[in-house]
């Protein structure tokens, strides 16, 4: 019991909430870092001065009760799609996702919606990283762009394919966007161009972004066995498999005929 105390703050490296950390304590606010692995039992339980939870931590493990006797009138704030948000579920504790809405638009027409709803580390369930914005609750320019695609795309857009729709480099390039292969790929936040990262520049609530590009001619590069090549010399009676780097199959079933026997290697 720590009646009189009134703020803390949880060092970065914490991995864990014991039971009863900070119940009855005086504290007005928390939040639980992004490393925290496991949160025990009523952790802010009777905290009758507390307004505000706000929970980083994407995967923790939680105990049957470690939502007792939250605060009536605390407010909690989770991320989307987190274990947090079902121990609050299973607790009948209200919560609402950390996210921002913002007005997107995609060269001038291409796409627009004005009241775009974008999660904080909403990336990460496409398989990217957690960035510095995400470990610290913002939502970042990637979450809105992959909100977008989302949008348009509906649940054709998913974690397994959506490079058929938009696709970026390790360095932050954006090469693909809306199905079209582009260059030129720019961000303006209420009319400031951005020059930092799409991974690490944060977007807040009634921010109004445009998206410029200019779209390009696709490239390909054709992979055998994780070798490029130029020309593959096929066997009768092997069968073969065209297989894109979304992992989609192309051209599933194709037959393939020799009409030169004299020039089988450019086959």
């Amino acid at each position: 019991e720590c009646a009189s105390l009134s703020a803390i703050t949880i060092p970065a490296g914490v991995t864990s909430i014991g039971s009863s950390a900070f119940r009855d304590a005086g504290i007005e606010s928390l939040t639980i870092p992004y490393l925290v692995t496991d949160i025990g039992s009523y952790f802010v339980g009777d905290c009758e001065s507390l307004t505000q939870v706000t929970i980083l931590t994407p995967n923790a493990t939680y105990s049957s009760s470690s939502f007792n006797y939250f605060p009536e009138d605390a407010k909690l704030y989770c991320r989307y799609n987190s274990t947090a948000t079902a121990a609050a579920d299973s607790q009948n504790v209200s919560y609402e996702y950390l996210s921002s809405t913002v007005s997107l638009t995609a060269n001038s027409d291409e796409y627009t919606n004005t009241g775009l709803t974008a999660y904080s580390g909403f990336a990460e369930l496409y398989g990217f990283e957690a960035s510095g914005a995400s470990r610290s609750g913002e939502t970042s320019v990637l979450d809105a762009l992959l909100a977008a695609h989302l949008d348009q795309y509906g649940d054709a857009f998913t974690a397994e394919n959506y490079r058929q729709f938009f696709d970026v480099t390790e360095d932050g390039e954006v090469v693909k966007a809306f199905e079209l292969p582009v260059a030129n790929f720019s961000v303006a936040i209420n009319g400031n161009t951005i020059t930092s990262s799409i991974f690490e520049t944060a977007v807040n609530d009634d921010d109004v972004i445009a998206v410029t590009y200019t779209q390009t001619a696709p490239t390909y590069d054709y992979m055998y066995n994780n070798n490029k090549i130029r020309t593959l010399t096929v066997r009768p009676q092997v069968g073969y498999t065209i297989m894109l780097v979304d992992g989609t199959l192309a051209l599933e079933g194709m037959d393939v005929y020799v009409t030169t026997a004299d020039d089988v290697s450019n086959i």
